[in-house]
């Protein structure tokens, strides 16, 4: 991790394998590079690096020599029961699984390791794990949501080849009625009704037969008769030998959403209903054409009162349309085309227009009732393109809250390695320089510590002030974590980039901090600037400039270091 505070996200990677390790590790530090690992060979070593790191994330295989991966999750669970937990394995004794369904193991990646699959695994507990360290700093209605969130039912199956049940979990019973005693040595299909097509279940089989998982919905049967529905998921479970021992199938219960789906359904069908019986606005014309066969005009033949309403125009019947709405052939010629080719082709089409002499929007179904003659239906929609408009307002400004860091209005960590990812993709497409440059608040923690963090925060917005003011439009600016930031200067060689470092620099150290009554504080900031080179990987790049950070600080702080060149293989 780049700076010398703690990351924000850690993780244990224990297996007795080194290949095995050495790969994953490779694989997990190139896509989460913002993630700190520690690496243990066996469950021993593991637990002491837990108990001393106490990492958020857990990655293990499970048979280990000393200790393995089940004993230490068990471990690592009876520590902090909120620790996310992955386990690789191939699942050789079906008792691994049970013992890790018992503990509470987060998710499973079945060796070969399908890298997709853990890097979504992976991805997953990222993001829950922010939302946990979210939900810390929320006020009590988020932290009551977030327990509802968390505490969300789901059932686990786990059956033979045959389908046979050999383990059900405490919400198996809550929800179907059937107690363990029950329900173990039954077949799945005491569940069953008769809703799904047979022809669902034999494609369901086929699925999880032939190595895939397979994800859907059933409508199901509870002890007592009643019915339920579950959103599922079955996976099969294969030994060493590449043979399908068990089925595990972990479902959600989704009747409550299915009564809604149904009531909005039938709310919506009462809706359009209604709306079908209603006088919907139209218009019966004929259309005129010049010598060239080019639509020029139509005449009102008849017309109903919601057309009135909806055009704004009465008393049109018998006159031309451009002696109604005098411009109209101006302002909407595509109005004219469509009515002409409808009218002469007899093929019905739709569009949406917004009508400028009435000041609306409407929906507009066109019909040829014979050739030269037409009725246009109109739906006025001004509304629902107000609210479309709204919505779109809404969501950009939803997405700018999504990327910004809330203290110092400057971009967020996540937003910063999708555009350093952008950046380096368009730097290696066009050949045109990049340039990074990360800095830090020397002894911010000091300052902190002396002040107060609401002091502190001051700083961090000075500085980023400091930022913006020296930066270009095309640069981007974000705080990384903590009192670290990075820059991204599209465009720039590394001398440029050793140039804006300084005046950022300087400028901060010349600001004046009052963190106390008649005091006048002045902080520094030691600051790596480095210059992307071809073909350098993400974490190369940023470790790069991460060191020349490192040595501005080592060799006394408040100055601007240039990153070493990327090392030349002999």
């Amino acid at each position: 991790m780049i700076g010398d505070t703690s990351p924000i996200i850690s993780m244990l990677l224990v297996d007795d394998d080194l290949s095995t390790r050495n790969v994953v590790h490779t694989i997990i530090q190139d896509n989460f590079p913002e993630i700190k690992i520690f690496v243990a060979e066996n469950g021993n070593t593991g637990l002491e690096l837990y108990k001393k790191h106490a990492p958020q994330i857990v990655i293990s295989d499970i048979k280990m020599p000393d200790k393995d991966g089940i004993q230490m999750a068990s471990e690592i669970r009876a520590l902090n029961p909120s620790t996310h937990i992955i386990v690789i394995t191939a699942l050789k004794n079906i008792q691994y699984l049970l013992d890790g369904v018992r503990i509470g193991i987060n998710r499973y990646v079945l060796k070969p390791i399908d890298f997709k699959l853990l890097l979504e695994a992976i991805e997953d507990c990222v993001v829950r794990v922010g939302l946990e360290m979210q939900v810390k700093k929320q006020n009590e209605y988020i932290r009551r949501l977030s327990h509802v969130v968390e505490q969300s039912p789901s059932t686990i199956v786990i059956t033979d080849f045959e389908g046979n049940i050999e383990y059900v979990n405490p919400r198996f019973t809550e929800l179907t009625g059937y107690s363990p005693a029950e329900a173990l040595g039954q077949n799945s299909r005491i569940l069953k009704t008769d809703a799904a097509s047979p022809d669902a279940y034999i494609k369901l089989w086929n699925t999880i037969t032939s190595g895939l998982t397979w994800r859907g919905e059933f409508l199901n049967k509870k002890k007592n008769g009643e019915l339920y529905w579950e959103a599922a998921s079955i996976s099969p479970l294969i030994n060493e030998d590449g043979k399908i021992t068990h089925f595990i199938a972990m479902k959600e219960d989704i009747t409550g959403h299915k009564l809604v789906e149904k009531e909005l359904q039938e709310s919506e069908k009462r809706y359009r209903s209604l709306f079908e019986n209603m006088m919907e606005g139209f218009a019966y014309c004929k259309m005129l054409f010049d010598d060239d066969g080019l639509p020029v005009d139509f005449v009102y033949l008849d017309v109903n009162s919601a057309f009135v309403s909806s055009i704004g125009a009465d008393n049109v019947v018998g006159k031309k349309a451009t002696e109604v709405f005098p411009g109209i052939r101006e302002a909407h010629p595509e109005l004219f085309e469509v009515y002409g080719r409808v009218s002469l082709t007899g093929k019905a089409e739709k569009f949406i227009l917004e009508f400028k002499p009435a000041g609306t929007w409407l929906s507009i179904s066109v019909y040829s009732t014979e050739r030269e003659y037409f009725v246009a239906v109109f739906d006025n929609i001004t509304e629902r393109k107000r609210t479309e408009k709204d919505l779109i307002e809404s969501e950009n400004r939803y997405r700018a809250l999504s990327i910004t860091d809330s203290l110092t209005k400057l971009f967020n960590s996540r937003h910063f390695f999708n555009q350093l990812r952008y950046e380096i993709e368009r730097t290696e497409r066009y050949g045109h320089p990049l340039s990074l440059i990360l800095l830090d608040i020397d002894d911010f923690k000091k300052y902190n510590d002396t002040y107060g963090h609401l002091e502190g925060d001051k700083v961090l917005t000075v500085l980023a002030d400091a930022i913006r003011e020296n930066l270009r439009h095309i640069d981007s600016a974000y705080r990384y974590g903590g009192e670290e930031f990075t820059i991204l200067l599209p465009e720039t060689e590394c001398r440029d980039a050793l140039i804006v470092a300084e005046r950022i620099r300087k400028s901060f150290e010349n600001s004046i901090l009052h963190p106390l009554k008649e005091s006048e504080v002045h902080k520094t900031i030691s600051v790596g600037v480095g210059q992307y080179a071809s073909n350098e990987k993400e974490s190369s790049f940023l470790e790069r400039v991460d060191m020349g950070m490192y040595r501005a600080k080592n060799q006394g702080k408040n100055q601007v270091c240039l990153a070493k060149p990327v090392a030349v293989p002999d």
